[in-house]
């Protein structure tokens, strides 16, 4: 029985793929536990995972002391006073950092892991676990980042193509991507040099700490949250299929070991009341991510609603992922239903269309439910996302700032009456299924685990 660690981020997009790898790591009798702080401890216990709390674990790039404006009141007002407390803070950061080391070896000793599996947003956290000769995997919970000359990166909207013209596009959205990333790493010694505090000299101290090599580990690629090592095998949670094609082919130690989509997750009961099954069952929603008062959001469910409503055709569900969206969103019509959460598998089970932000565990949800996508991406990987689905014609897609309410039902009606889609999303279900019945994600652990001596030699 191996003892198997994660440690993921605090976002519902990386945690709910993990679980359904640790529900079958636990079925064969592994062991399973989770680290991180109190913001997901209520989500693992719930799925009857084992729990185990850390202190330090902070987000790639998320730099507590600077949250807000910097250009807010207390800063006009008072600048010496507001630098003065962010170094004061930095200060404090830093030297929680050198109680690390110890925390590491109390939870090694407590624990005593074969394998971590770690979230890029903390794959940094693995240099302490590193010098106690702990082995690790990377889980990419976004479409692979690694540079292809026919790849855009999954910031981009572009869709690829062979042509010259095509291949040029691509490479200016890397230029691009490289320029936005050297001016986070030019914040980042700005910061250091105002504030004495960065993510990048967080990064900076651990590897000091532990001895790591990390000039010669570190795999540099243009996007601030994102961190890889050469000595951190990565595993993509999702197939190689719903990827563009690539020249290079993807890299050593990078496999794609299926969607990983987690039929068996608890969530809270539904009722089915007030909605007419007859009906096209509409599911409507934006990330449970948001920003306060997003307006923009707003503005568009707006829309989404006025596109529907009324229409006895339709029966519309709005997940809004905050109570402030859903304060916001009412209507008297009968066939619209606004939630704050909503079982997004159950829901899809009966759904005809989703309007989606492009998050890549909706997109798989749809495609094992065979639900066609109407996709309007804002950030992150949502843009690269929402190219694949147009491309493997999954789907469509448009801008939420740009589109109308006859837009959008225009679309939805497109969806519906093209069964193309449908046999498209088939044929990729296909694909995910036999990712799933081939237990690949379990075939990679056990490589890693069985292979440990040699993955331990390529790390020190």
């Amino acid at each position: 029985m191996a003892r198997i660690v994660f440690v993921v981020a605090n976002y519902k997009g990386h945690l709910n793929p993990t679980f359904s790898i640790a529900r079958k790591l636990q079925a064969r009798g592994d062991s399973v536990i989770y680290l991180g702080d109190e913001g997901i401890r209520e989500a693992v216990l719930e799925q009857n995972f084992a729990f185990e709390y850390v202190s330090f674990l902070r987000p790639l790039g998320v730099l507590p002391q600077q949250q807000g404006s910097l250009l807010n009141n207390k800063l006009l007002n008072n600048p010496l006073k507001v630098w003065c407390d962010r170094r004061s803070k930095a200060k404090a950061l830093l030297k929680e950092l050198n109680t690390i080391p110890t925390e590491v070896s109390n939870l090694i000793s407590k624990l005593k892991p074969d394998l971590m599996i770690f979230d890029p947003f903390f794959l940094c956290y693995y240099m302490p676990f590193w010098i106690n000769n702990i082995p690790a995997l990377s889980i990419s919970v976004y479409p692979l980042f690694t540079y292809d000359p026919l790849v855009p990166p999954y910031t981009s909207r572009l869709i690829p193509g062979t042509t010259i013209y095509r291949r040029l596009l691509i490479q200016l959205a890397w230029a691009y991507q490289r320029l936005v990333y050297w001016w986070y790493r030019l914040g980042c010694v700005l910061q250091e040099f105002v504030n004495a505090y960065s993510s990048q000299l967080v990064v900076k101290r651990l590897a000091e700490q532990a001895s790591f090599p990390l000039a010669e580990e570190w795999v540099t690629r243009p996007l601030r949250f994102d961190f890889a090592l050469k000595c951190v095998p990565e595993i993509v949670l999702s197939v190689k299929e719903f990827d563009f094609p690539r020249e290079r082919g993807i890299p050593n130690h990078t496999e794609y070991i299926g969607p990983c989509v987690d039929f068996q997750r608890y969530v809270p009961s539904f009722s089915w009341n007030g909605i007419n099954g007859k009906a096209n069952i509409i599911l409507c929603s934006l990330s449970t991510v948001h920003h306060a008062h997003d307006w923009i959001a707003i503005h568009f469910l707006h829309k989404v609603i006025k596109a529907f409503e009324g229409d006895l055709l339709f029966e519309l569900i709005i997940a809004t992922g905050s109570d402030f969206l859903t304060h916001r969103l009412r209507s008297e019509k009968s066939n619209v239903h606004v939630y704050t959460f909503v079982p997004q598998l159950e829901i899809l089970h009966r759904a005809s269309v989703m309007i989606t932000h492009g998050g890549f565990n909706s997109i798989k949800e749809c495609i094992m439910m065979t639900v066609p996508m109407l996709v309007y991406p804002r950030r992150t990987d949502q843009p690269g996302n929402s190219a694949r689905v147009v491309y493997h014609g999954l789907g469509l897609r448009a801008r939420m700032s740009l589109e109308s309410s006859d837009g959008i039902r225009q679309k939805v009606l497109c969806l519906l009456n093209d069964p193309s889609y449908r046999l498209r999303l088939a044929q990729m279900r296909e694909h995910f299924i036999r990712y799933s019945n081939d237990h690949t994600e379990l075939y990679c652990i056990n490589k890693y685990l069985k292979g440990r001596e040699s993955l331990l030699n390529q790390a020190r």
